[in-house]
């Protein structure tokens, strides 16, 4: 099931705008859901998804619903969209890593 893919701190990353950094200190300190497996964390994307929810109910303060859990504010499919746009971007960012720099 695809909600239920694990995603690195690079990809939570990518998909929030926020520094990877960031997702390692909220995920030590258990403000972001996820697991550590030996040294990596990892975060299942439906558990992502319902985080930023709930994050934007708390930040509305009316406890309006926002999605169904595969969308996200608005019931748009957007959200979920950029969310596999980040996972793409992120995945490249650490191929390119793996290889290593370019060279002439």
């Amino acid at each position: 099931m695809l909600d239920d893919e694990l995603l690195t701190i690079e990809e939570v990353a990518a998909y929030l705008k926020l520094r990877p950094q960031t997702i390692y200190k909220w995920a030590q300190q258990k403000r972001l859901p996820g697991a550590k497996f030996g040294k990596e964390w990892r975060f299942k994307r439906s558990e992502i998804l319902a985080w930023v929810n709930d994050q934007i109910k708390k930040s509305r303060g009316d406890g309006a619903p926002v999605g169904d859990g595969k969308r996200l504010a608005g019931g748009s499919k957007e959200g979920a969209a950029e969310l596999e746009r980040g996972t793409r971007r992120a995945r490249g960012a650490r191929k390119r890593k793996e290889v290593g720099p370019e060279t002439n």
